[in-house]
C-alpha cells in the first residue's frame, strides 16, 4: 500500500532495501524514492518527498568536503521549511545555500560544506524544476529519454559552448568539477537552473544524484521503465541495476509516473542535449 499521503519523508544516512512509496495529486502521480551508499563508506545523499505540498527533492553532498551529508540534509530541510513558510521554490532553494554556509561557519568546517540539489514541485498538472549542481532531472516516454536539467559543471559548460561533445565530456577526468553548489558558491553568484512544464500520460520523471546517471545509460533506464507499471517496482529495478555495476558513488533517485491527462505539447518542458 502507498505510504501516508500527508506524511513528509526525508531520508537519512541509513539506507533501506525497500523504496519509499506514495501517491500525489489525487493518485495521478505515483512516486517512489530510494537511496544507497553505493561504493562509499558514507551516504552523503538525501531525498525528501512531501505529498501534501507536491514536492520532490534530491540533494547530494559535495564530494571532498567535510559535512557533505549534513549539507545535503540542510538543503532538503531548509528548502522544505521555507516552502512551508510561503516562499516560492526558487527562493527556498536559494535560501538553503545561506543556511548551509551559516552552519559551516558555526561548526568551523575548513573549506565549508556544499551540496547539489534538484527539486520538483507540482501545481495541478504543471510542475517546476529548480536545480544547482549536477543532481539532475530526466523524463522517459515512449522509449526516449529527455534531459530536463543542465549540470552546473565544467564539462557541461564546455559542451554547451561547443568545445567538446557531451559524450566526450563524460570521459573527462574533471567531469565532477562543479561550477555551482549550495553553501559554497557565494549567494550573489548563485545561478539557479529553472525549467517547467507538463508530462504526457504514462511519462516518467526521474530526479537523481549523479551516482545513478553516471552509472546507467539513458537506454538502460528506458528499457527498465518499459517493463514496469508502478513507481515502487521501477525504483527498485533501477537501484538494483545501478548497484549491480558497482558504482563508486552514492546512489539516490526519485521516480514519478504521471497517469493524469496528456499535457499540451506546447507546454512540455525545455529539453537539453544529453
Amino acid at each position: 500500500m502507498p505510504a501516508n499521503p500527508t506524511a513528509v519523508h526525508c531520508s537519512g544516512e541509513a539506507e533501506s532495501d525497500r523504496p519509499y512509496h506514495c501517491q500525489m495529486l489525487s493518485s495521478a502521480l505515483d512516486v517512489a524514492a530510494m537511496t544507497h551508499r553505493g561504493g562509499r563508506q558514507e551516504n552523503q545523499d538525501r531525498f525528501l518527498v512531501d505529498p501534501a505540498h507536491h514536492l520532490l527533492l534530491v540533494a547530494d553532498g559535495v564530494g571532498g568536503l567535510k559535512g557533505g551529508g549534513l549539507a545535503a540534509e540542510l538543503a532538503c530541510q531548509s528548502t522544505h521549511s521555507d516552502l512551508l513558510a510561503g516562499l516560492p521554490l526558487e527562493r527556498a532553494v536559494s535560501g538553503s545555500s545561506a543556511a548551509i554556509a551559516k552552519e559551516a561557519r558555526l561548526r568551523a568546517v575548513t573549506g565549508g560544506m556544499g551540496s547539489t540539489i534538484v527539486a520538483a514541485q507540482w501545481s495541478d498538472s504543471r510542475f517546476q524544476l529548480v536545480w544547482v549542481g549536477d543532481s539532475s532531472a530526466r523524463s522517459y516516454w515512449s522509449g526516449c529519454c529527455y534531459r530536463l536539467t543542465r549540470d552546473h559543471s565544467e564539462v557541461a559548460e564546455w559542451s554547451s559552448q561547443g568545445i567538446q561533445t557531451a559524450s566526450g565530456a563524460r570521459e573527462q577526468p574533471r567531469k565532477h568539477v562543479l561550477t555551482q553548489a549550495l553553501g559554497v558558491t557565494p549567494v550573489g553568484e548563485l545561478r539557479l537552473g529553472r525549467n517547467q512544464g507538463v508530462l504526457r500520460s504514462g511519462e516518467w520523471l526521474m530526479l537523481a544524484s549523479d551516482g545513478v546517471t553516471n552509472t546507467l545509460s539513458a537506454e538502460e533506464i528506458c528499457s527498465l521503465l518499459t517493463v514496469v507499471a508502478n513507481a515502487e517496482a521501477a525504483t527498485r529495478k533501477v537501484m538494483e541495476a545501478t548497484l549491480a555495476k558497482r558504482p563508486s558513488d552514492n546512489v539516490t533517485l526519485i521516480l514519478a509516473r504521471w497517469s493524469g491527462p496528456d499535457g499540451d505539447p506546447a507546454d512540455l518542458p525545455r529539453v537539453y542535449p544529453d
